[in-house]
């Protein structure tokens, strides 16, 4: 995609598949330009980011600005682990921890979908000048990052799935359970409660807010 590409609006399909619900687009009135945040292209969540969009009439637009993701690489990552929760429902969460050698770097972006039972989660850089351009300077100072990322677990069905990062195969893991909310359990369910399968059949609801615990079937 180039700057100046024309199209009407919504006409080409990866503008019209926002990444994150809370990454709306912002349109300003005065000029009529439209910025969106990012945009799936290829496949891939978050491919186009800093995208503006300029009217041309009132039927079509064109691209003023993008910038094309670029994925941060295995180098700059030191260690990447899971941890999930135990109570329903689970939660699951992917740890990223790593440094960059100079100040120019930085984490941007994480994106993930999902097709079939396979996670797919991209993490870009934030900065992408100092790759364009050698002749940016950046400080000498070492950087470190950490990440904590949600995976979108909620509402699957039992089964294995397994997690890629930047197409790193990460892990599986398996859902014993739909992994549902206690909304599920016939009306039976006490509030601000974690929820817990038991081995006999039934739930188990436990760390409630009143400090008790008890067993629903």
């Amino acid at each position: 995609m180039k700057k100046g590409t024309q199209f009407a609006v919504c006409g080409l399909a990866f503008f019209c598949a926002w990444a994150h619900a809370e990454d709306q687009p912002v349109y300003d009135a005065d000029t009529g330009k439209l910025s969106i945040p990012s945009a799936t292209g290829q496949g891939q969540p978050g491919y186009f980011q800093d995208i503006l969009l300029e009217p041309v009439d009132n039927v079509l637009w064109q691209v003023g600005q993008l910038s094309e993701g670029v994925l941060l690489e295995e180098k700059y990552v030191d260690e990447i682990w899971t941890t999930s929760t135990r109570g329903l429902p689970h939660q699951f969460f992917i740890h990223v921890e790593g440094a960059f050698l100079n100040g120019c770097p930085s984490v941007g972006r994480v994106e993930q979908k999902r097709e079939g039972n396979v996670f797919e989660v991209f993490v870009y850089y934030g900065n992408t000048a100092w790759l364009r351009d050698p002749s940016v300077l950046c400080t000498m100072a070492v950087e470190p990052f950490e990440l904590t990322i949600p995976l979108n677990v909620y509402g699957l069905e039992a089964g294995e799935y397994s997690v890629r990062v930047n197409d790193f195969a990460l892990r599986t893991f398996v859902l014993e359970q739909d992994n549902v909310g206690p909304d599920q359990f016939g009306g039976e369910r006490r509030p601000h409660c974690q929820y817990e399968p038991r081995q006999e059949g039934g739930w188990m609801a436990y760390s409630c807010s009143d400090g008790s615990s008890t067993t629903l079937q």
